[in-house]
């Protein structure tokens, strides 16, 4: 069984490791530094691997070493082997558990943590990482196992993961009442160009979105303040100094008595589907997890 792995030289573990740490230092001698190892064993470590397979897996192209096509095909498969070793390795030894969930800054704040109590509850016994990445990136880190688990757009979502859907987040435009009142006028579209905004920073699906809204209706945004989150635009408005499109979720933290929200069709084209992904291979070998993702499911769902 899987002789040709074992009858030729140059397979190995610490061989598909080595292949690892050079793709994510994207260079040897980074690689070799980083790990504390000799960058000429590294080098000839690389070249056994690559005799083993008959293929490139990197290319030297001027001062810079990138991954062949070959070398892309081989790197999830090999995170993916060696993680689930991890797994086993750490399941067998009943290891403290611990799962670890990648989505935005915003998911974390209003989806995640103010249900964090029933989370616990669902993943009994269980340390929780959240970390705040992008859609592209929480995709990655799922297929390659090192997110348990990711929240993003539902388009979003790599073909290759498993998915439950969670719901849509809706926008609307939130002014705080003080701003309002000197505005003189209720109509969205003419606040979007009179009203200081705050809006995401970076060229994100949203933030084009936003872009194209404004030149339907033939208005110039009035831009004041640019964050790296909802949850910091929320704040900037319940503090009174700018309006901004937000998820609908934000009302919580923005009172009626206080702030004004205007849930209008305008504001449609910028809703999103969410979904909760998981690799399907990694999560079979991990039963609680597996048994909890339906209780996962419901508890995020966007409601």
């Amino acid at each position: 069984m899987f002789e040709i792995l074992f009858t030729n030289t140059g397979f190995s573990l610490i061989r598909l490791k080595i292949f690892c740490e050079i793709a994510a230092a994207k260079g040897i001698s980074r690689a070799a530094k980083e790990t504390m190892n000799d960058q000429g064993h590294y080098s000839r470590e690389l070249k056994r691997l690559e005799h083993f397979f008959e293929v490139r897996l990197f290319e030297r192209k001027g001062k810079k070493l990138e991954i062949t096509e070959a070398g892309k095909r081989l790197l999830p498969v090999c995170k993916e082997f060696l993680k689930a070793m991890e797994i086993l390795h750490n399941e067998f030894r009943n290891s403290p558990k611990r799962v670890v969930i990648g989505a935005g800054d915003s998911i974390h704040d209003w989806l995640v943590l103010p249900r964090f109590d029933r989370l616990l509850k669902a993943l009994p016994n269980t340390a929780i990482e959240l970390i705040n990445l992008r859609s592209a990136e929480v995709n990655a880190g799922v297929l390659e196992g090192e997110l348990d688990l990711g929240i993003v757009r539902e388009n979003a979502c790599s073909p290759e993961l498993g998915i439950y859907k969670l719901g849509t987040l809706y926008y609307c435009l939130f002014v705080p009442k003080v701003l309002l009142s000197k505005a003189k006028t209720h109509d969205p579209i003419a606040l979007l160009a009179k009203l200081p905004l705050a809006r995401l920073a970076g060229d994100g699906e949203f933030n084009q979105m936003l872009a194209k809204l404004a030149k339907t209706k033939r208005i110039n945004l009035n831009t004041r303040l640019t964050c790296s989150s909802f949850p910091a635009m929320k704040e900037s408005v319940r503090r009174g100094h700018v309006a901004a499109v937000l998820p609908t979720i934000a009302e919580t933290d923005l009172p009626k008595s206080d702030f004004e929200k205007f849930d209008v069709d305008i504001f449609r084209v910028l809703n999103r589907q969410f979904a909760l992904c998981y690799n399907q291979r990694l999560i079979g070998i991990r039963p609680f997890l597996e048994q909890g993702l339906t209780n996962l499911k419901q508890l995020l769902a966007i409601h």
